[in-house]
């Protein structure tokens, strides 16, 4: 798996983000994504705390928060199977900047990556 991101600034100094996860078939090319589960991020950007809602997991899960450099900053183990989960994380006593929250099973392999802008 390959993500790819981009943080766009118009003239008014408004930003907007998006990303992708592109999946990659040594073989044949594209893998389709199994994930069938969902994130929301919300705010994001943020200025403190971000409210993170999985939707459709329903396996037990980590949330590993980490820097650029990819330095674990925070882990919240998640034991539950329930299908959707809901959490806050706070982000104020951290450095502006850009940030990520992976999402990985009991096994260590990373389900899904996701950006968090610290403002």
């Amino acid at each position: 798996m390959q993500s790819y991101w981009v943080i766009v600034t118009d003239n008014n100094d408004c930003q907007a983000t998006d990303d992708i996860d592109v999946y990659f078939n040594p073989c044949t090319g594209l893998l389709e994504n199994t994930n069938t589960f969902t994130i929301e991020i919300f705010p994001n950007p943020t200025k403190g705390t971000v409210t993170i809602t999985v939707i459709g997991l329903k396996t037990k899960f980590d949330i590993l928060l980490t820097n650029q450099l990819g330095e674990i900053l925070e882990i919240e183990n998640v034991n539950q199977n329930a299908g959707q989960y809901s959490s806050e994380l706070d982000l104020s006593n951290y450095t502006k900047g850009i940030y990520f929250l992976k999402f990985q099973d009991n096994n260590g392999e990373i389900l899904k990556i996701e950006k968090v802008v610290k403002n």
